[in-house]
């Protein structure tokens, strides 16, 4: 028998305890929906329990950066995910992204570090010495746990990796060191670097491409480790594949799985880009899934066994062009994970395949898609995220005309709930969901660049809409915390939950994911449950 009831949750974390209310377990769709409310352990209030109306859950616009005010204004295009964390300490987060000039997406960039309260500028780094790589993603880390946090990316011609403190000033500078290595540069960092506590010592690791990165005592960054993988790009992280307690951390890279010293484990199949969750909970350990040269894989991540390999090109639907070969050419960018039917026995894979949005099970089946624009680049990534509390969440993309929300039905039909026009080149950013103002209600974050929108539509007047759109918006519910509330920490471009801390210090194990919603790419309240709805 089912019943409406309102349910109180304990999250429990290292960091803190919570207690709020979710009795929302409707879809944006729908005409009515319950939202949560009750005061926490300390006695702060969180909103009042009452109905609310679809409409007041739509995304509305919040603010955008004024980049005409800012320093060096006509860098105003962004091409890679922003970062999200308190990065001083204030409960006042920050965001932090990179911005470029006209096409110059692989060339010069400028980082931006606004205040998530408003969107005012806090401070950019435009000093030749220290201007980052035009489309890459800075990471926000404490990594020494004086409770201020670092800002770290790579220059922009790619040869050092640049420190700074949380005030902006010049932290460190490292020139890494490609001796006897097939690459000379890091030019294809459109990721970002990622932050992990390799050794379990209270300090974290930075991974930076074919590298791992630390820092000494008078911190100064030094080379730790070089990666058997070699790579110009900055698309590897850290994660525990086995689901125990205090399990190590293994580096996962675009060609194989790593131990924490850098030596390969097991190699993929093909390479692509990784994403991990326990797909399958009867099967010791956690899987990665791969995508990217038109094939879909999902190994066994303790051993590198082939749970699944699909060419993708199979689904003529899915197929953006041939090549000189007559091959069908298909995308897949990063993934995200979650339960997206509402099945929690099962969990699905979301990746952008460049003509699609599409939907993966376990198996490595296509169960469900929607139409997209994107077989220019051909890796965009994506993210989800429960906005309503039904348990199930939404899926977030952006392709080269839209930001789009998609919600799965019982039918296995994926539909677009929402969408608005964002104009981009893409590459491989992706919307974030986080507590960009410190309230503890979630924003939608999405970045834009106009520098080809009269190229990307059909109509005058969405071409002319575009031409006015670049750089990057905050949106929230048209009535506030409608949407669930949500983590003021958003760290990295491969983030998932249990890798930072509320704090911004890295992790050491991450096993925890096991018993959370299980989700790659997606935001949520850290902690052991994730709120729900009981019907």
């Amino acid at each position: 028998m089912k019943k409406q009831s309102v349910i109180v949750i304990l999250i429990f974390s290292a960091i803190s305890i919570t207690a709020y209310q979710n009795c929302s377990n409707t879809a944006f769709q729908a005409e009515m929906n319950f939202k949560a409310s009750s005061t926490d352990v300390t006695g702060a209030s969180v909103p009042v329990c009452r109905m609310t109306s679809a409409d007041e859950l739509k995304p509305k616009l919040r603010y955008s950066w004024d980049y005409a005010l800012d320093v060096m204004p006509t860098y105003k295009q962004v091409m890679a995910s922003p970062v999200v964390g308190d990065l001083d300490g204030d409960k006042i987060p920050e965001i932090g992204f990179v911005s470029y000039e006209n096409t110059a997406y692989s060339s010069k960039g400028v980082l931006r570090i606004l205040n998530g309260k408003d969107g005012s500028s806090k401070f950019s780094i435009s000093a030749d010495n220290l201007m980052p790589y035009a489309s890459t993603t800075p990471l926000f880390v404490d990594i020494d746990g004086d409770g201020k946090a670092e800002i770290i990316y790579i220059h922009y011609l790619g040869q050092k990796v640049i420190a700074l403190n949380s005030d902006g000033s010049l932290r460190w500078e490292l020139p890494l060191d490609f001796t006897g290595m097939s690459i000379t540069s890091m030019n294809d960092c459109r990721g970002g670097f990622a932050a992990a506590d390799l050794d379990g010592d209270g300090k974290a690791e930075i991974i930076a491409g074919s590298w791992v990165l630390s820092e000494d005592a008078t911190k100064k960054g030094y080379i730790k480790t070089r990666l058997a993988e070699q790579t110009n790009g900055c698309y590897t992280y850290a994660a525990s594949l086995k689901t125990q307690s205090n399990s190590d951390l293994q580096i996962i890279g675009t060609t194989g799985v790593m131990d924490k010293n850098g030596n390969y484990l097991w190699k993929y199949q093909k390479a692509g880009m990784p994403a991990t969750a326990d797909l399958l909970p009867d099967v010791p350990g956690v899987e990665v899934v791969v995508t990217g040269s038109g094939f879909f894989s999902i190994y066994n991540g303790l051993t590198g066994e082939v749970i699944a390999m699909k060419e993708l090109s199979e689904h003529s639907d899915l197929i953006c062009r041939y090549d000189a070969a007559g091959k069908g050419v298909v995308g897949g960018g990063q993934a995200t994970i979650g339960d997206f039917d509402g099945d929690p026995k099962t969990l699905e894979i979301a990746v952008a395949t460049g003509k699609s949005l599409t939907i993966f099970n376990a198996k490595g089946e296509k169960i469900a898609g929607s139409v997209t624009q994107d077989c220019s680049s051909l890796v965009t990534g994506l993210t989800s995220f429960d906005f309503n509390g039904d348990g199930k969440p939404e899926i977030i993309y952006a392709d080269e005309q839209y930001v789009r929300i998609y919600e799965m039905d019982g039918s296995n039909n994926l539909k677009v709930i929402w969408s608005e026009i964002n104009p981009s080149g893409t590459l491989r950013e992706y919307p974030v969901v986080a507590d960009v103002d410190g309230d503890g209600s979630s924003e939608l974050l999405v970045v834009s660049n106009n520098m080809w929108a009269s190229t990307l539509y059909t109509t005058q007047a969405e071409k002319d809409q575009a031409a006015l759109i670049t750089g990057i918006r905050v949106f929230g519910p048209t009535v506030k915390d409608s949407w669930m509330p949500t983590r003021s920490v958003w760290n990295q471009h491969a983030y998932f939950v249990n890798n930072v801390n509320d704090n911004l210090t890295a992790t050491s194990s991450n096993f925890i994911n096991g018993f959370t919603a299980n989700a790659f790419k997606r935001n949520t309240q850290k902690g052991m449950f994730q709120a729900s709805c009981v019907k």
